[in-house]
């Protein structure tokens, strides 16, 4: 579900896309309703096929002559401590530097029913406005 109300064909977004099944829909939609976006991956390469999540995403903007940034992190900085943490603050730095490269205060992220302290957790500690445009109605583990 897309809410396009929430959006403005004459503003440029941030799309953070994972390569899963959310993100890639959420890119979706939005390159065939013609929005204005740059996509940004964070590669991990915490599991055996982060790099097919990566060769999705850049495969997909390519066909769609997209812009694409993405970052390549080290699974040695994960070992200690929070993985979700550490990633999270590690893609919110990469987000925000990509969108101040290109002038963007707006991310739109793909998230489930669930996933809302997310988008607070970004809220609070970062610059961006965080687009609540596109949920999908499942509930995680299922």
């Amino acid at each position: 579900m897309l809410d396009e109300s929430l959006l403005d064909k004459n503003r440029k977004y941030l799309v953070g896309v994972s390569g899963g099944v959310d993100s890639m829909a959420l890119l979706d939609m939005l390159v065939k309703k013609a929005y204005n976006v740059i996509v940004v991956h964070y590669n991990y390469h915490f599991r055996e096929d982060s790099d097919l999540d990566e060769n999705l995403v850049r495969s997909y903007c390519q066909n769609h002559h997209l812009p694409f940034y993405v970052r390549q992190g080290d699974k040695k900085e994960y070992q200690k401590g929070n993985f979700e943490m550490l990633a999270r603050e590690k893609r919110y730095a990469f987000y925000k530097e990509i969108g101040d490269l290109n002038g963007i205060d707006t991310i739109i992220l793909g998230h489930h029913l669930n996933d809302h302290l997310e988008t607070i957790v970004m809220q609070l500690h970062t610059r961006f406005h965080s687009c609540k445009c596109f949920e999908t109605p499942f509930q995680a583990g299922g």
